[in-house]
């Protein structure tokens, strides 16, 4: 009977809870309707716009455009058409709709099969509205990234590969589809490689972020990412680099006009991040050093990222940053500050938030990424959801919009879009003029329609051209991985503007770690250049150069400025880079040691100690410590050395009456160091009895006592200290040289 009456309450309970779901189901399922009628109205998002932006109009709308289902990212090409990315699938496979699609039963069949799409917007009519839309590209899943390659193609980020899909069928869809990649994680839906961009440099730059672990084959090498990285693919040479590292969900990336790198995520609440190569932000797995943002303060989550440069927005805004705090529904904007130009500079920026672009109160206005178009508009992918999240809220949540998207442009008020036409096929002394154009989609076209031009071709083209600064760094960015050629570099390098400087030598510096090439002559004068990013530039071209060579003009050159945080960084960073050619020449012949104890120091302090221990251990053999501890062996030792060279330094401390003060006292901070890597003296230790039988009687030792680890049975006083010393082993040792590091002042008394 108790059985009987529990199953009754069991089943009583069951249907409560279920009366309970359809109530919430029926009211998610009324707010979704709700939102989802707001969305379809397709009214002008200008609830709160201050004074700033008052035209915002649709561009393409769920009724005119039922094509246009959950964007997920944008990018235009050289005849004015956007290429959206779109999925309904997001967050996952419903495996309910993919077996109703299997089954070819429609009336349960639902949008989430794995059968995303790439499809195609042109405004042929030129009155800001897409008039034509077809699909180019299907049978995706979760495309999260794409960027036309101006021959009729298309790169797509989907899910564990980059695809690069080509040759239209008669149906206008791209039928071939080739692998450029693959061995992208799929950990987190959000997180898969997305945000593909084309760089100032003509690579290709993507994103994973924190939660994916890639293991991917490339003609050049293995490449790996376990957590946030930006990759940097060129599609000359298939060589695939890591750019940056780090970010929690990176998904906006865009260059200013010297070729810098910035970056949003989604996820970090961080700001705005200068990201020059080799940065990393936190998180970063395995990451030693970390650099932050150049945002003082706390911010929400921003997703895209755009510079304005058009000149249908006013001169203050040139060059402003804009990204979408999609959690608020709304559009933000940064303004610079370089801090390479103050009285006293220093390598990076600081950004100013100012006031927003557009803000409304609709739940569904998600905007997620934003370009400049051809007619110097602002364009904004919506993802139009009042769903975003996918790990707090239910996979079958009711509320998740699987088929409403826009594309929404913006532009100031009582402004004029800009007269355009397609730069496909243009000429290139025409294409030429175009990337001094203050427009930034009429410069960056051109620059993609360029890059299609043969080497030689474009080489005689650049070579009439390229008279001036500005111009000359156009040259490099094209050429930039096509060719071996550095003459133009070298003009480059002749300026007296540090953003050419900077230019020139991120170049360089690319094209001779690509070839293999080891002089460096060029680049070393920079060094100690009085402008500190170009100092920054100078140390990671010279990284690029593996050469003994180039860690001795990075090493005697070090920043004494630490307050530049990134310039000490990108220094700290070549170091890490450079310490194994150096650390091998100086091993190979032990004698070159002389005269660079400074700089092996400086490696040892800086690289992992499991990568300075061999070397350590190599160059250590035949030494003593002397009177004066001369050099830097006693701190190598600490930071790097092994159970030997440390036993070699205990004896000194037991035996050698000749040392000076001083110097037992940096042994002792050296065998705690070591200590702390579980390394220790080999062989008998019971001579550390001696230290606290001659110890016992300062009053200092009660606080020894409770210094040792924790334990006070060390107070124990006479000869049962010695035993005491035996038995507890390791951990005694560890503590009696933090005893000496804490009380050193009057430690030669203990001898």
């Amino acid at each position: 009977m108790a059985q009987l009456r529990e199953i009754k309450k069991r089943i009583v309970a069951v249907k409560t809870i279920q009366r309970i779901t359809k109530t919430m189901q029926m009211i998610a399922t009324a707010k979704f309707t709700a939102a989802l009628a707001r969305a379809k109205n397709s009214r002008p998002y200008t609830d709160t716009i201050r004074g700033l932006v008052a035209k915002v109009s649709a561009q393409a709308g769920d009724t005119s455009h039922p094509l246009l289902e959950k964007p997920v990212h944008m990018n235009w090409d050289t005849s004015g058409r956007l290429w959206v990315a779109t999925s309904n699938t997001y967050p996952q496979v419903n495996p309910e709709d993919l077996a109703a699609q299997m089954a070819g039963n429609s009336s349960k069949f639902g949008p989430s099969t794995g059968n995303d799409k790439v499809i195609l917007l042109e405004d042929t009519n030129r009155d800001g509205v897409a008039d034509v839309s077809r699909i180019v590209a299907d049978r995706l899943l979760i495309p999260s990234g794409v960027a036309p390659d101006n021959f009729g193609g298309v790169y797509v980020g989907a899910s564990t590969e980059l695809l690069h899909l080509t040759n239209a069928n008669p149906d206008g869809v791209l039928a071939d589809r080739r692998i450029v990649l693959s061995g992208f994680g799929t950990e987190d839906t959000h997180h898969i490689v997305h945000t593909l961009h084309w760089g100032i440099d003509g690579r290709l730059y993507f994103h994973q972020t924190i939660y994916i672990h890639s293991h991917l084959e490339t003609p050049w090498g293995l490449v790996r990412a376990n957590s946030g990285v930006a990759f940097a693919y060129d599609p000359n040479t298939e060589r695939l680099e890591v750019h940056s590292k780090g970010l929690v969900n990176a998904w906006g990336q865009q260059e200013d006009a010297a070729g810098q790198t910035f970056l949003t995520s989604g996820a970090d609440g961080t700001g705005v991040h200068w990201a020059f190569p080799g940065a990393a932000f936190p998180p970063s797995e395995g990451a030693r050093r970390l650099v932050g943002s150049i945002s003082p303060g706390s911010y929400p989550k921003f997703s895209g990222l755009e510079l304005i440069n058009s000149p249908v927005f006013g001169p203050e805004w040139q060059g402003n940053a804009i990204t979408c705090d999609f959690r608020a529904h709304r559009i933000v904007r940064f303004g610079f500050n370089d801090f390479s130009t103050d009285a006293s500079p220093k390598s990076g920026y600081v950004t100013k938030e100012l006031p927003d672009v557009v803000r409304t109160s609709d739940v569904a206005f998600r905007p997620i990424t934003l370009k400049m178009g051809p007619d110097g508009a602002v364009y904004v992918a919506d993802w139009t959801n009042p769903i975003i999240n996918h790990g707090e809220v239910d996979f079958r949540d009711p509320r998740r919009d699987k088929i409403s998207g826009r594309i929404w442009r913006i532009l100031p008020e009582n402004a004029q879009p800009l007269s355009w036409q397609p730069v496909l096929g243009k000429p290139t002394k025409e294409l030429l003029a175009n990337l001094l154009s203050p427009n930034r989609w009429t410069f960056e076209q051109s620059r993609r329609e360029l890059a299609k031009l043969p080497v030689a071709e474009l080489q005689a083209a650049l070579k009439a051209w390229a008279k001036d600064d500005v111009t000359r760094r156009h040259a490099a960015w094209l050429l930039s991985g096509r060719t071996a050629e550095t003459t133009h570099l070298a003009e480059l390098l002749k300026s007296q503007d540090p953003a050419s400087l900077q230019v020139g030598l991120r170049e360089l510096g690319k094209s001779l770690g690509a070839r293999g090439a080891t002089d460096i002559a060029l680049i070393t004068p920079f060094l100690a250049h009085a402008n500190p990013r170009v100092r920054l530039e100078a140390h990671r071209a010279l990284a690029r150069v593996r050469t003994p060579e180039s860690a001795r003009a990075v090493l005697s050159h070090l920043p004494k400025n630490t307050e530049d945080t990134f310039l000490d960084f990108a220094a700290w960073t070549s170091i890490n880079e450079l310490a194994r050619p150096w650390l091998e020449d100086v091993a190979a012949q032990p004698s070159k040691i002389n005269g660079q104890e400074a700089s092996l120091d400086a490696i040892v302090k800086a690289i992992d100690p499991g990568i300075a221990t061999p070397y350590v251990q190599r160059l250590f053999v035949g030494r003593k410590i002397d009177a004066a501890g001369t050099g830097p062996w006693i701190e190598l030792v600490g930071k790097a050395g092994t159970t030997e060279e440390a036993a070699l330094l205990f004896r000194s401390l037991m035996d050698d009456a000749s040392l000076q003060p001083s110097t037992r006292h940096r042994i002792a901070f050296a065998l705690v160091e070591a200590a702390n890597r579980n390394v220790r003296p080999t062989g008998d230790l019971t001579a550390l009895g001696k230290l606290l039988d001659l110890a016992h009687k300062q009053r200092d030792l009660v606080r020894c006592g409770h210094h040792i680890n924790g334990h006070p049975d060390i107070l124990v006083m006479g000869d049962a200290i010695v035993d005491h010393l035996v038995h507890l082993g390791k951990r005694v040792v560890d503590g009696i040289w933090r005893y000496i590091a804490v009380f050193g002042e009057g430690f030669e008394n203990l001898f």
